[in-house]
């Protein structure tokens, strides 16, 4: 094969466009601005692992949860789960029917009611699911994170919370930190995970996934609670926390970054 004159000549001209660029990178990780092992940045509002080997902005150094760049890709990642979680369900019924009335006979009708109520139950609960997404973004644009560790908590119902629990996790009042209040997961439904790490005798794998948690609310009314990675850097499973369980006729409010209203009511 023969090569021309003129390609010789861009293919030498992109190999030395190559190792410029590569030689500006490993220039630049070299500099000495304040960074740590294999330059990672220490600047204010990054951190570094315990390695050092990489930096992850402090979810604590923005003024409300939702600047926080992987609090928004964490909770677009959860919506998108729940909307196909919604749309496989509703295929799985559909398809469970279509099996049924155009390949079986009617004697097997016994066989596939229990799989297509609970396919309509699941599809039934990501309806309410879904908006419940949107509220926590209203509530991540409101409130900025707040880290704990080894916050208390536990599944049995708390005696000072009304209505239904699923679980309860306690942090400080704001307006006087020596004191504990408990917020609950006031629904069932998607607690299961935090359940099975909550509970008594879960594993110490397992309850070390919840050690750290990260708070995005007010505890003396309502707040998104979140487990982070194993790196802390980015957060997963966000629940709503509630100061009031279902069943209590309460309405609550994100205010300011600063408070909540939580008003009874229609």
């Amino acid at each position: 094969m023969e090569i021309s004159s003129a390609s010789l000549g861009v293919l030498t001209a992109g190999y030395g466009l190559a190792s410029s660029a590569i030689d500006t990178l490993g220039n630049d990780g070299a500099k000495d601005t304040g960074t740590g092992i294999d330059g990672a940045r220490s600047t204010p509002g990054w951190r570094s692992d315990p390695e050092g080997k990489r930096a992850h902005m402090n979810p604590t150094d923005v003024s409300v949860a939702w600047e926080h760049p992987p609090t928004r890709r964490a909770w677009a990642k959860q919506l998108a789960v729940n909307a196909l979680a919604l749309l496989g369900w509703i295929a799985l019924w559909a398809a469970l029917l279509a099996i049924l009335v155009v390949f079986l006979s009617p004697g097997y009708t016994i066989f596939f009611v229990p799989f297509l109520l609970y396919s309509f139950y699941r599809a039934f609960l990501q309806l309410f699911v879904l908006p419940a997404v949107f509220r926590m973004r209203r509530v991540l644009r409101e409130y900025p994170w707040r880290l704990y560790s080894d916050a208390p908590h536990g599944l049995a119902d708390r005696p000072d919370v009304v209505g239904r629990q699923n679980g309860w996790f306690e942090f400080p009042n704001p307006a006087r930190p020596e004191e504990l209040m408990p917020m609950v997961f006031p629904r069932h439904w998607g607690v299961g995970w935090w359940n099975r790490r909550m509970a008594p005798r879960a594993k110490p794998e397992l309850k070390a996934q919840i050690s750290v948690v990260w708070l995005a609310g007010d505890p003396r009314s309502i707040g998104v609670i979140a487990a982070p990675v194993s790196d802390e850097s980015t957060p997963r499973r966000f629940r709503f926390l509630s100061r009031r369980g279902v069943g209590t006729e309460c309405r609550e409010d994100a205010g300011p970054a600063g408070g909540a209203v939580a008003r009874t009511g229609g």
